[in-house]
């Protein structure tokens, strides 16, 4: 099986890689992975930063559904 793996921050430039990537992968019969880059730093000691992560996932899981 064949794989494309692509980086997203939802940057304009980023979600055109994934636009083309899930086209190719079609043709292909590829699986598309996306790695979701956060821009920032998070500090393990904060107590919020599980609640912050799992607000991210969220939010980028619910964007990502527009473009798929």
């Amino acid at each position: 099986m064949t794989r494309i793996l692509v980086p997203l921050d939802f940057t304009k430039s980023s979600l055109a890689a994934f636009t083309y990537a899930v086209h190719f992968a079609t043709s292909l019969r590829a699986e598309v992975t996306v790695i979701h880059v956060i821009n920032g730093s998070f500090s393990t000691a904060d107590s919020m930063f599980l609640d912050t992560m799992d607000a991210s996932y969220e939010s980028a899981d619910q964007r990502l559904k527009i473009y798929n």
